[in-house]
C-alpha cells in the first residue's frame, strides 16, 4: 500500500484542509476450501484499489476505485466479490 496524507499547513493554518491519497495491491494465493459437495479450491487473484479524499472543514470528498483490473474473485467458497466498484460521495461532520 502506497498512502500519502497531507494537511499542507503552510497554505491552510488552521487545518481545515486535508488530502488523502492511497494506491493498495492486493495478492491472494490459491486456497483449497472444504464444502459438503468436496473441496474447492479458489484461484490465486491480485486487485488494485485507489482511494482519493479530500477534507475541507467538515466535508469530506471521496472516491474509490476497487478492483480496478475487474477480477473475478472469490474470498469464500461461492460468494464472487464485485468486479469493479467506483464508489465515489461526500461525508460531512455536523458536530463541530
Amino acid at each position: 500500500r502506497l498512502h500519502m496524507e497531507t494537511e499542507w499547513r503552510e497554505r491552510f493554518p488552521r487545518g481545515d484542509f486535508t488530502f488523502r491519497g492511497s494506491l493498495e495491491y492486493r495478492r491472494q494465493g490459491s486456497t483449497i476450501a472444504p464444502l459438503s459437495t468436496g473441496d474447492l479450491t479458489l484461484i490465486e487473484a491480485s486487485t488494485w484499489t485507489s482511494v482519493v479524499e479530500l477534507r475541507i472543514r467538515t466535508a469530506t470528498i471521496t472516491w474509490q476505485f476497487r478492483n480496478n483490473t475487474g477480477t473475478i474473485y472469490e474470498t469464500v467458497a461461492g460468494y464472487r466479490m464485485p468486479q469493479r466498484v467506483n464508489l465515489y460521495g461526500v461525508r460531512w461532520n455536523f458536530a463541530d
